[in-house]
């Protein structure tokens, strides 16, 4: 079930998610972090800026990540980092950064369904986890699809959030046509 009319847009899909529920993502991968941001100023969000870096480099079809500054309440360095070191002579770069193994996160998946009806982000996770779990399977993709839809209205999201999570769950499970009609009339 690989071929790629099954293949999600995994960087549309998450740069999506991440720009409707940034707040969350942080609040589930780093709560200290959350508690720590002023969300009353609203996160700027850096992507103009990394497109006009895009228009330097023209070689080959290139993406452009999804970069966001939030403000911290204090300045204190609070996240897991993960780091890249390169080094030429006597010139040295150390870039440290956050980084979250979502494989990882399988093993929570009771705890993602315990926090879903709070945090729309748990849900992303879950589809993410779900696309994962069953490529080599549309069977058990379908049954994933049915179950985070219908969970959607049992966790009492509020319709306009359940149609965005349902796009977020239905650009990741993406079902053979077939399947799709069997999802549309379920």
């Amino acid at each position: 079930m690989t071929d790629a009319a099954t293949n999600p847009d995994f960087d549309g899909i998450w740069k999506d998610a991440l720009t409707r529920w940034q707040p969350d993502c942080v609040e589930l991968f780093w709560p200290d972090v959350h508690a720590q941001v002023d969300w009353h100023a609203a996160p700027v969000l850096l992507d103009k800026e990394l497109q006009s870096l895009r228009k330097i480099n023209k070689r080959g079809v290139r993406h452009v990540d999804h970069f966001s500054c939030a403000i911290l309440l204090d300045r204190t360095d609070v996240a897991d980092t993960e780091s890249y070191r390169a080094a030429v002579g006597s010139n040295e770069l150390l870039f440290t950064f956050p980084v979250i193994n979502l494989a990882k996160w399988a093993a929570q998946a009771d705890e993602l369904h315990r926090i879903a009806p709070a945090n729309p982000f748990a849900v992303v996770i879950l589809a993410q986890l779900a696309c994962r779990a069953t490529q080599a399977s549309a069977e058990s993709r379908l049954v994933s699809k049915l179950e985070l839809a219908k969970l959607l209205k049992y966790w009492g999201y509020y319709v306009g959030r359940r149609i965005n999570l349902l796009r977020i769950i239905d650009s990741l499970l993406i079902l053979p046509q077939v399947m799709e009609d069997a999802f549309m009339t379920s």
